[in-house]
């Protein structure tokens, strides 16, 4: 089947937006919770994934707004752990089986990322986040015995480090870019309007709305996924070839999910990958699964 596909082919870089995509979560709304302020930071969060302010100066008025603590962004860390959108962890593990190059690419906290980063399996340094700058003179930092073998929870935030891309609306073409020639292919999954920005800068770009549905990024994506499950991310990146690797492992059943998802509900607007569903149930046919009927109005 390989040799014969046109249209399904595999991708070997394949980025993750956090927030709202691997997460069932907005990471800093969770924080302005925490310090009761939670809804004038939703509607500036809101504001900045539907592009219609500077996500910079978003950012940067709700951490004035909030300061929180190193402890709170530590914290997050775990609740991105515990939020995970359904098939997330089994697709970055599929995908790190293949042999893909898996990135976390995110206007969120690095310190938070990388929590999130080592429970899915995804290198350190394959987080493109933005950092923090800590007042260290915060709490009990007098007492060193207590911090010896990590920073103080109670160092408070002090400034943006303005020098990562990420905290620009166009900054994740940035820092994809900036990674060099991605031989093999590149795609980006995400629901935002900073993840739409970065589309000219991968092969390809799939929407994601299992969690925030936003109309531009419908309407723009080059594929569409409405459904909370993202396995239809792994079923992309794969192709034919790993695919049928797949179906002889432990993730077969993310595999046909995604698969099946990508048939009956995707919304393809790319004019080129219109013909994606139909390798897909040929591939369904080759393998002897059972296919999935299509949909009648999933592309447009």
């Amino acid at each position: 089947m390989n040799s014969g596909s046109k249209i399904w082919r595999p991708y070997q870089h394949i980025f993750f937006d956090c927030d709202s995509t691997l997460t069932q979560i907005e990471g800093i709304d969770e924080l302005a919770d925490l310090v009761g302020k939670g809804d004038e930071v939703r509607e500036l969060t809101r504001l900045a994934m539907e592009g219609k302010i500077d996500l910079e100066e978003a950012l940067k008025r709700r951490l004035e707004l909030l300061r929180p603590t190193r402890g709170q962004i530590e914290e997050l860390g775990e609740l991105y752990v515990r939020r995970l959108v359904p098939d997330a962890r089994e697709v970055v593990r599929a995908l790190v089986f293949l042999g893909r190059r898996v990135y976390i690419v995110s206007g969120g906290f690095v310190l938070a990322l990388r929590r999130l980063a080592a429970h899915l399996g995804i290198p350190q340094a394959n987080v493109l986040g933005v950092d923090l700058w800590f007042d260290e003179l915060q709490g009990e930092w007098f007492r060193y015995h207590k911090h010896q073998y990590r920073p103080n929870p109670e160092e408070r935030y002090l400034a943006l480090d303005h020098s990562k891309p990420t905290v620009r609306s166009t900054g994740k073409a940035t820092a994809i870019r900036n990674l060099g020639s991605l031989d093999g292919g590149s795609m980006l999954v995400g629901d935002g309007a900073s993840d739409l920005a970065a589309k000219d800068a991968v092969d390809l770009f799939v929407g994601y709305g299992g969690v925030a549905r936003r109309a531009t990024v419908e309407q723009n994506a080059d594929l569409f996924l409405p459904h909370p499950s993202l396995a239809p991310a792994l079923a992309l990146a794969a192709g034919p070839r790993d695919a049928t690797r797949l179906l002889h492992s432990e993730f077969a059943g993310v595999l046909r999910r995604g698969i099946e998802l990508l048939v009956t509900s995707a919304v393809i607007r790319r004019p080129d990958l219109r013909g994606l569903p139909g390798e897909l149930q040929a591939w369904f046919r080759e393998h002897g699964v059972e296919e999935p009927e299509p949909q009648t109005n999933g592309t447009s």
